[in-house]
């Protein structure tokens, strides 16, 4: 299961997927946050989740910005900042 670390937007109707997708993405920004508090490495997360390094990875660095709190709420918002950005 691949998360798509694009920015999330209500373009052409999507509005429920992407609040399914928003949401997925989330909880998984939310349980490495708590992994990274317990300062889990990048391979040991990916695996304790059952997801591949290039899935968490992105999540994992982005969340490095907010350390040692590693509030979930600002890591998404940073992935969505991110990746909105590079939409421009």
């Amino acid at each position: 299961c691949a998360y798509d670390i694009r920015w999330i937007g209500n373009e052409g109707g999507r509005c429920r997927e992407a609040g399914m997708e928003a949401g997925d993405l989330y909880r998984v920004v939310s349980l490495v946050c708590k992994k990274r508090i317990k300062q889990k490495p990048l391979e040991e997360i990916a695996e304790d989740l059952e997801e591949e390094v290039s899935v968490i990875e992105p999540i994992y660095r982005a969340a490095e910005k907010f350390a040692p709190e590693y509030d979930p709420k600002l890591v998404f918002e940073q992935i969505n900042a991110d990746n909105k950005q590079e939409k421009l």
